[in-house]
């Protein structure tokens, strides 16, 4: 599960004397990382849908809808990144931890979908495939960052090749984009990371999605971030 900060869909707060409606409410909620789309029939989509492309989300009809009137953010301290090992002989890759030098939490750009309803899927309860929070621990304490692995003990019944629960949380998925120049020597691409006091352009932004990710995302200058071996 993922922790994200999300702009609740229901606002009924009153208009201010200026006409003006004041700033919607925050609420920070658990989420299932991968995201299912209202009309998805097989709750495996969303082994295929935890990150989504900067590039076509407007375009892609499982991002589309959420783009323009789902926005939020999964709150982390970092995040983990396999970077080749130029001095393996076999080419290897060497896991880092990346999070920002002041040790500040990191605000990655993501969409989300309400509580998906079943459909005809297979509910297996003695099993799942989920997507989950990794826990990386530093100096006897413990930080969360994003990471994934699957859980559980997988059947195979009848039609399906293998059998998952239906998320009993709204679900997410995390946008990335062509990285950054401290990062571009690790991996072609990385998380939206999104500035702390812009936050609200990317929450509230009724714009265009691109327009509003540009004006949100934290200047990745050097000194910003640090990278070190996980």
């Amino acid at each position: 599960m993922l922790p994200a900060l999300v702009v609740p869909e229901e606002r009924s707060a009153p208009a201010g004397p200026s006409g003006a409606s004041p700033p919607s409410p925050r609420r920070m909620v658990l989420m299932h990382w991968g995201l299912l789309p209202s009309w998805a029939r097989d709750p495996r989509m969303a082994q295929r849908l935890f990150n989504a492309r900067i590039e076509t989300i407007t375009q892609r009809p499982a991002f589309r809808d959420a783009a323009r009137r789902r926005r939020c953010l999964v709150v982390v301290d970092g995040f983990y990144e396999w970077a080749p090992d130029p001095l393996s002989p076999k080419r290897q890759k060497t896991k880092l931890y990346i999070g920002r030098a002041d040790g500040g939490p990191v605000l990655l750009a993501a969409l989300w979908e309400p509580r998906p309803v079943p459909r005809d899927a297979v509910h297996n309860p003695g099993g799942s495939a989920m997507v989950q929070l990794g826990v990386h621990e530093d100096g006897g304490g413990e930080r969360i960052v994003a990471g994934s692995h699957v859980s559980g003990q997988a059947t195979r019944p009848s039609g399906l090749s293998r059998a998952v629960r239906w998320p009993s949380t709204p679900t997410c998925t995390i946008i990335t984009m062509p990285a950054a120049p401290a990062l571009a020597g690790i991996h072609d691409r990385m998380p939206a990371i999104v500035a702390e006091e812009r936050a609200n352009q990317w929450l509230e932004g009724r714009t265009d999605p691109h327009a509003a990710l540009g004006a949100a995302l934290a200047p990745l200058d050097d000194g910003w971030l640090r990278v070190e071996p996980a």
